[in-house]
Formats: C-alpha cells, sequence, structure tokens
C-alpha cells in the first residue's frame, strides 16, 4: 500500500509543480560552485529561497 501512495503523490507534485530544473553535477561534486549557487540565488531571490519545500502544507 505504501507504494501506491508515493505513486500518488508524485503525480500530485508533478501537477502542483510542473517545472523541473536539471542540474549537472560533475564527477567530482559542484564544490565551490554550490557556493556560488546559493549566492546568486540570495542575491537574485532573496534568503527565504533556503525554507522553500513542496513538502510543505497551506
Amino acid at each position: 500500500m505504501g507504494r501506491y501512495i508515493s505513486v500518488l503523490m508524485a503525480e500530485k507534485g508533478a501537477r502542483d509543480f510542473p517545472h523541473h530544473v536539471e542540474l549537472p553535477i560533475p564527477p567530482f561534486g559542484l564544490g565551490k560552485r554550490l557556493d556560488i549557487i546559493a549566492a546568486w540565488l540570495n542575491t537574485n531571490i532573496g534568503p527565504d529561497w533556503r525554507s522553500h519545500s513542496h513538502f510543505e502544507r497551506g
């Protein structure tokens, strides 16, 4: 039964959040690039981007 529920939740997520961002990860990870990405997000979106989650209720 749990597997069926997870399928339903994935389908709901696909409906609620139709936009996906794919970020290719280099073989040795992001390193300092992750800090650059986080700084860009803080500058352009604001610090609230860190608290966003598609699991939030409400």
